[in-house]
């Protein structure tokens, strides 16, 4: 059981430097992408969303490739001052020609300029690609890591909480039976009250007995519950990747069950287990969107 709510990262070196791949996601029902790349990587996105969603296929998944400077590395890389200057007379020789009345650049603009300038760096973009990839799998196995860890607690609070509903279902299992005495002690007393030499006729009291039985018998609906209990359970173990929609397939059938005990249910206490039953349900339901 993994989670889809995650992190991964990798430091990748290249030809143009170190890169930081960091990859994060979080809950959606299907595979939805967002990719953020320096400019000059912006041509290999398409692959490397294709290698992205290989290993990754449920959730809002970010892939975020920065560069990456070590803490270690005290040295700070300024621009060139002869590019700068360079850059600052073209400039100012371009506004000239078009009729402006030039003054100093504000320095900002100038850095602005100068980082947006087209890298001259020639690179192998096919060697790029696969070392950026490498860095995907190293990110996405950290990344896998963390999903399992975020599973096997959710794996263990869905085992606390389903243990919750057995137990009342044991309490509703033990009491149920009891209904239609009560109801029929209901039924007598009601007729002697209303009037006290009524003569009772006991077969249609008993008709009734067994019309009112039937219809708040939940005998059916317990064993369903259970049986969605003992398959939700299975899935702890399960080396299956995608198992969040059968999980959530589940929850709602448990959720149908729940509801028709509810509305059965004979009694406060039954009424009362029932509800506690559906509220556990319901936190299991926004739990189980978060399964891959």
């Amino acid at each position: 059981m993994k989670s889809m709510t995650a992190y991964g990262r990798a430091i990748v070196e290249t030809e143009l430097g170190e890169y930081l791949v960091e990859i994060h996601s979080v809950n959606r029902k299907n595979l939805e992408m967002q990719v953020y790349l320096p400019r000059h990587f912006l041509q290999l996105e398409i692959a490397l969303r294709k290698k992205v969603s290989s290993l990754i296929q449920r959730g809002h998944v970010t892939l975020r490739i920065t560069k990456h400077s070590s803490q270690a590395d005290s040295s700070i890389n300024l621009p060139n001052t002869e590019d700068l200057q360079y850059l600052k007379k073209s400039l100012n020789d371009l506004g000239e020609s078009l009729g402006y009345q030039m003054k100093d650049l504000p320095f900002t603009f100038l850095l602005e300029t100068y980082k947006n300038q087209p890298l001259d760096k020639k690179f192998d973009t096919k060697k790029l690609q696969c070392r950026l990839e490498k860095g995907i799998e190293i990110a996405g196995k950290d990344f896998d890591k963390m999903r399992s860890l975020e599973g096997d607690h959710l794996a263990k609070d869905f085992a606390l909480r389903l243990s919750n509903i057995e137990k009342n279902m044991n309490k509703i299992a033990s009491v149920a039976p009891e209904a239609p005495e009560k109801y029929r002690e209901k039924l007598l007393q009601k007729l002697s009250e209303l009037q006290s030499n009524i003569s009772i006729d006991e077969d249609r009291i008993a008709k009734e007995m067994i019309f009112f039985a039937d219809r708040i018998d939940i005998t059916e609906e317990l064993v369903r519950l259970g049986s969605h209990i003992e398959q939700f359970k299975g899935y702890f173990s399960s080396k299956e990747e995608k198992m969040g929609k059968t999980l959530e397939f589940l929850i709602q059938e448990m959720q149908r069950e729940a509801n028709t005990i509810c509305s059965k249910s004979q009694g406060v206490s039954i009424v009362n287990d029932a509800l506690s039953i559906k509220s556990e349900i319901e936190k299991i339901k926004e739990q189980v969107l978060n399964i891959q």
